[in-house]
């Protein structure tokens, strides 16, 4: 009778408006499981007001709900993702299961610890971290994380939305870091060890913060060639990790899913000849983007690679056979405000570029050679500036080449790019 009255209040509640819980207890949401033998501790909504007022989260090892003792066994997915004001959770011994982000993008989160008599996660004295003993992953992180020097992976969403973790130290044992693990995060740096093989997308997302990637010289899997400040995939010269002070070598061949994904830091790109693809989602996000320059070499656009780039105003695409390209579900440029920004594509190929999708979304499609360019503006920003100077370093120190800026690397009248260019061009910028 007691199961029948719960399974009649699970009913009841579930058909209230709004509600995505079986019941609440002192502030915290539960659901029945399958028979109603056990709780899981849920979402209040997926909004972002999930647990708004919710400061401190005490999880109990049994509920009690209409007389009957009930074992707390779970954590549902997204049980307290963002969860803006709580600092401190504590789980019990009975917790079997931890969901997907559960504790994700809680902003002001400080204190993570689990009853040591749990016998499936553990957390280390002064960790704030829960790791999975079956597995030696770490699956949920605060802002006060320390990663012990013993454990193999990093979770899917361990530290995303730790805005205040600004430092991090990733021990020589992790093997593997899981999809979106950092997303979010506030750091600043990251030193990826020797023995990382295994990098998810969207590792370091939305970290608007990071200047420095640097992978250990020992990696066999990656590297950070040439001080970019990226993870580079070094069997299929792949970019799959960035942050907003990344440059491209001159060797990469593609820009991997999400690679750039919400990095709000990015204001302009210029893609090297090298690479011939550009996966899904590669610069998602970018609010701050104002100029792409995309070369002849690129040959594949995946699902929405510049979704929601809603500052571009400039795109330089350079593909000679527009129409062959690859280019998923042609959203290539979803969210970008086509009806202002300007596509600058080669001269002789205008009519075919508004023949073509997603080109001939652009309104304003025009010759490269028909803009004015001002002398001494080889990344075609509208400045002249350090950033010039600093292409022309790329190229002779042959971090870069000169034929992806269309002759303007050239600042002298020789047919080579020295230190000459670079004084004749810092004369410019003192001239202005």
């Amino acid at each position: 009778m007691k199961k029948l009255l719960a399974s009649l209040c699970a009913v009841l509640m579930c058909s209230a408006p709004g509600m995505a819980y079986d019941i609440m207890v002192d502030d915290i949401a539960y659901n029945y499981n399958a028979d109603s033998s056990a709780l899981a501790v849920t979402y209040t909504t997926l909004d972002a007001d999930n647990y708004s007022a919710l400061t401190e989260a005490v999880i109990p090892a049994v509920v009690n709900v209409n007389g009957e003792d009930l074992d707390v066994t779970a954590i549902d997915d997204f049980a307290f993702i963002y969860s803006s004001k709580l600092t401190a959770i504590t789980l019990p011994h009975s917790i079997s299961q931890i969901g997907d982000r559960a504790f994700a993008y809680c902003p002001e989160l400080q204190s993570i610890t689990i009853d040591g008599e749990n016998g499936v996660y553990y957390s280390p004295e002064e960790s704030n971290v829960i790791i999975d003993d079956r597995t030696g992953t770490l699956v949920a992180a605060s802002n006060a994380a320390v990663i012990p020097d013993y454990i193999d992976e990093i979770g899917p969403f361990a530290f995303a939305g730790c805005t205040g973790l600004t430092e991090v130290d990733i021990p020589s044992t992790i093997t593997k870091i899981g999809y979106a693990a950092f997303d979010g995060c506030g750091l600043k740096s990251v030193y990826i060890p020797e023995s990382v093989s295994e990098i998810g997308y969207r590792a370091f997302a939305h970290c608007d913060s990071l200047i420095s990637i640097t992978v250990d010289a020992g990696n066999d899997k990656y590297d950070s060639r040439g001080n970019c400040n990226a993870v580079i995939e070094k069997a299929s010269g792949a970019v799959v990790a960035t942050c907003g002070a990344t440059t491209f070598p001159a060797d990469v061949a593609t820009i991997g899913y999400e690679a750039f994904a919400g990095c709000t830091a990015l204001q302009k790109i210029v893609i090297p000849e090298s690479v011939s693809k550009i996966n899904h989602y590669a610069f998602a996000g970018c609010s701050s983007l104002v100029t792409a320059d995309i070369p002849a070499s690129v040959t594949f656009f995946g699902d929405r690679a510049f979704e929601d780039c809603a500052s571009l105003e400039k795109v330089y695409a350079r593909l000679v056979q527009p129409q062959d390209a690859e280019y998923g579900n042609l959203l290539t440029f979803a969210g970008v405000p086509v009806d202002t920004c300007l596509l600058l594509v080669p001269d002789e190929l205008i009519d075919l570029y508004k023949a073509t999708k997603p080109w001939s979304d652009f309104m304003y499609i025009k010759g490269i050679n028909e803009q004015d360019v001002i002398p001494g503006d080889v990344n075609l920003d509208g400045v002249i500036d350090v950033d010039d100077v600093n292409i022309l370093i790329a190229i002779i120190l042959g971090k870069d080449k000169a034929e992806n800026y269309d002759g303007r690397a050239y600042i002298t009248d020789d047919d080579v790019i020295d230190v000459d260019d670079v004084n004749a061009l810092i004369q410019i910028i003192l001239e202005k």
